[in-house]
């Protein structure tokens, strides 16, 4: 069992990551001169963003569990354990409980999502700039707007407040 993959964590972490994304976004104060100063807050930020999601998109999934087993699933582990032994698809375990698209794809949010075309074009950015490899990425990727990545994934994370009945 993981310490933090509690509903209530994962609900409280989501805004911690969400504002750190966005101070990220601004002048680094810590050797703001250093080469790779710029980078490392750009790329730091799209990943606390998506991290947000992230937490949002399993919330939702032990909140819906919830819903059909008509219990109080209290824990993400919980979530993996009821898909596992049900051969509930997709697997979210892994590295694949990182995977935004896969997350969605595991509960009912894509129809309700298919409502807002500008929804549709920020989770198109979000899946396409977010992957939990940026907290590795060894050099820039100049091609990707951080302040652009980081609105997107906030339209995305705050249409998924709105789905959570928690």
């Amino acid at each position: 069992m993981l310490e933090y993959d509690g509903i209530s964590e994962l609900i409280k972490a989501a805004p911690r990551r969400l504002a750190d994304a966005r101070e990220l976004l601004e002048q680094p104060s810590r050797n703001p001169n250093g080469s790779d100063a710029a980078f490392r807050h750009q790329c730091g930020s799209i990943y606390l963003a998506g991290y947000a999601v992230e937490c949002l998109l399993k919330a939702y999934i032990i909140d819906r569990t919830d819903a059909v087993r008509r219990t109080k699933t209290q824990t993400w582990s919980e979530v993996l354990a009821y898909r596992r032994k049900t051969g509930k698809k997709p697997d979210l375990s892994g590295a694949k409980s990182h995977d935004l698209g896969l997350l969605l794809r595991a509960c009912d949010l894509p129809v309700r999502m298919h409502s807002s075309p500008d929804l549709i074009v920020a989770w198109a950015k979000c899946v396409k700039r977010w992957r939990p490899s940026l907290r590795y990425r060894p050099r820039p990727d100049y091609s990707t707007n951080a302040a652009d990545s980081v609105d997107a994934i906030e339209t995305v994370y705050n249409w998924l407040r709105t789905q959570l009945s928690t």
